[in-house]
């Protein structure tokens, strides 16, 4: 059964079945003209959007309805963590393309719906339109902070260590798996920590606001467009430069192994492949000791590496490799704007 035959108030219906209002914090929820939402006492609010268009931001020959609605929420919390906030409240606006069948629409927000639950996202609003030219996906996410916790990309001084939360590459290393028909031609348990990273990434909510909370971090960001990207824009930000240590980079053994068969460096995905979502920081040396001891009090379990410094020189973004050889990054990483 196809969308069309079931009308946009049915399609609503079906929404409202799926996400009954049950936060305390929607006052007026799906079903109206807009949502009243209520924060909690003494926090300001956070929002962010992220457009997805199929073709452009995801092929829907390599990615499930399912995982497709993960993902489309799952890139908003990402920016939520960045921040060092907390989640709260999704809108999720959909360009439908007229043969779009029921069991998608369903699927997609059944996927949505997982990942929200896992960190207390309510639906709460939305659009749906009819699109010519295929799926057209944007979500808006609102969250919540403490004015004293804000973590920006413009904190980070000269002097500061560079740092970031679990491994990288490993989506850019999934998309050339499918991109390149590797299907089974690799370990069963490789292709799958691969595949899942790209398809079904894992926001760092709790990670960005133990930065937050803790006081520990000057900059944050999300690797989303690539790692040097982010970089660069933390040192833009903060008007000052950047050294990442390339020979420290985290990568997985997952992430070798498909690099050694396709015969791809593993850093470069690293640097510039992107969709990681993993977070990455700065912090002032003598925060080092605390961060460990957090760390080993098991206040956050996902492993942090130092990965370079920031430097004086405005701007200026070197990847340092193997021999202390220097390289200019000062064009890596995903432009939307850009040709490749």
């Amino acid at each position: 059964m196809q969308l069309e035959e079931i009308s946009e108030y049915g399609l609503v219906q079906r929404i409202i079945k799926h996400f009954p209002s049950k936060s305390s914090r929607i006052v007026i929820g799906i079903g109206d003209d807009a949502a009243v939402l209520s924060l909690d006492p003494g926090k300001e609010l956070v929002a962010t959007c992220d457009l997805l268009i199929e073709g452009i931001h995801f092929d829907l020959r390599y990615i499930t309805p399912r995982q497709l609605g993960w993902k489309a929420l799952a890139v908003n919390l990402s920016d939520i963590a960045a921040m060092g906030a907390e989640p709260c409240f999704a809108l999720v606006s959909l360009g439908l393309p007229h043969q779009t069948e029921v069991h998608f629409f369903d699927e997609f927000f059944q996927g949505f719906k997982t990942l929200g639950e896992r960190f207390q996202t309510s639906l709460c609003g939305g659009d749906m339109v009819s699109s010519p030219r295929g799926l057209v996906v944007n979500v808006t996410v609102l969250g919540q902070i403490e004015a004293s916790n804000v973590l920006t990309r413009a904190g980070a001084k000269p002097g500061d260590l560079l740092a970031v939360t679990g491994f990288l590459g490993s989506s850019a290393a999934g998309l050339a798996l499918l991109k390149n028909d590797c299907l089974g031609k690799l370990p069963p348990e490789v292709e799958k920590e691969l595949l899942k990273a790209h398809l079904e990434p894992f926001p760092r909510i709790q990670e960005g606001r133990f930065l937050a909370l803790n006081h520990v971090a000057s900059a944050l960001n999300d690797v989303s467009d690539g790692l040097a990207r982010e970089v660069k824009e933390i040192a833009e930000a903060s008007g000052a430069g950047a050294i990442i240590y390339g020979q420290s980079l985290p990568l997985s053994e997952a992430v070798k192994c498909a690099g050694s068969y396709l015969k791809q460096d593993p850093v470069l995905w690293a640097l510039n492949g992107g969709e990681d979502y993993e977070l990455v920081f700065t912090f002032p040396p003598e925060n080092q000791a605390k961060l460990e001891e957090l760390r080993k009090m098991g206040k956050m379990g996902t492993p942090i590496t130092i990965i370079g410094e920031i430097t004086r020189a405005r701007n200026v973004l070197y990847t340092e490799l193997f021999h202390g050889r220097r390289v200019s990054l000062d064009r890596c990483g995903y432009d939307h704007f850009t040709r490749s």
